[in-house]
């Protein structure tokens, strides 16, 4: 569980670094939203659980 939060936060981040300057959001920018998010959830509870 742990290994899966951090990899979702690392594909989050490394899409943030590639988002353009467009005040819309695409698609892309919603996924690593997402990923990022449920990056961070699942590391915040593996971190709870010890």
């Amino acid at each position: 569980m742990k290994l899966l939060g951090g990899v979702l936060l690392l594909i989050g981040m490394g899409s943030a670094a590639f988002a353009s300057a467009v005040p819309e959001i695409n698609p892309a920018s919603a996924g690593s939203a997402l990923a990022l998010i449920s990056g961070a959830v699942l590391v915040m509870r593996g971190r709870r659980k010890k």
